[in-house]
C-alpha cells in the first residue's frame, strides 16, 4: 500500500490512522487485528478515537471500539483515497434541517439525484470541491454567530445560485479586515 505523505499532512492523520481506516474500508480484519497486536489495544483505541473525532470513521455509541462490526468508514476517508464522490462529502457537511421564520421545520437536502449531477459539473476538481467545502463551513459558522440559520437555502437552490461564492468573498473580506488590524512591532495607526 502506498501512502502519500502530503495527504497525511493535509488531513492531519498519522500513518497508523490511515492504515487502520484503509483496512476497515477494505474489510481486512486479519491485518487490522495484526496491527492491534503490534501497537497494543490502548494505542489502537486512542487512534480509533482520534479518527472518529476527525470525522473519518464512526463508532457505534456504547459499543466495543475494537469490534470492527461497530465501526463504519465515513465518506470523508473515501474522498481521501479517491473512492468517494465529491458530492457525498458535500452532502455529509450540508445542514439537514432548519426552522424558518414562521417556526416551521424545513428539510434542506432535497432533490439529491439532481444535486449530485449538478455538483459533479460544478466541482470538476478536488481543489474546487475543497474551496466549496471551506466556504460552506464558513457559512455555517457565520449563520451560527448571527443566528441566521432560518435563511439557509435548500441544497438545490444553494447549488444553482452558487451561494458558496458569496461566502468565499465574505471570507476574503474578513481576512483582509483582520490583517489590516494587525500591525507589526513598532508600527502605529496614524
Amino acid at each position: 500500500m502506498e501512502v502519500d505523505i502530503k495527504i497525511l499532512k493535509d488531513y492531519n492523520i498519522s500513518p497508523n490512522q490511515y492504515i487502520l481506516s484503509y483496512l476497515l474500508h477494505k474489510n481486512d480484519y486479519i491485518d487490522f487485528h495484526n496491527i492491534k497486536n503490534l501497537i497494543g489495544e490502548e494505542k489502537l483505541i486512542e487512534e480509533l478515537s482520534s479518527l472518529e473525532d476527525k470525522g473519518f470513521i464512526e463508532i457505534k455509541k456504547d459499543s466495543d471500539p475494537l469490534n470492527t462490526s461497530n465501526i463504519k468508514v465515513r465518506n470523508k476517508f473515501l474522498f481521501i483515497i479517491e473512492e468517494g464522490d465529491y458530492f457525498d462529502e458535500l452532502l455529509e457537511s450540508y445542514p439537514t434541517k432548519v426552522f424558518r421564520p414562521d417556526g416551521t421545520k424545513d428539510y434542506l437536502r432535497s432533490d439529491v439525484r439532481r444535486c449530485r449531477k449538478n455538483y459533479n459539473k460544478i466541482a470538476s476538481s478536488r481543489k474546487k470541491h475543497e474551496r466549496i467545502l471551506k466556504a460552506l463551513e464558513f457559512e455555517k459558522k457565520i449563520r451560527e454567530m448571527e443566528g441566521s440559520w432560518k435563511y439557509m437555502k435548500k441544497l438545490p437552490k444553494w447549488l444553482s445560485s452558487e451561494e458558496w461564492r458569496i461566502f468565499e468573498e465574505r471570507m476574503k473580506d474578513e481576512q483582509e479586515k483582520s490583517s489590516e488590524g494587525q500591525l507589526g512591532y513598532g508600527h502605529s495607526v496614524k
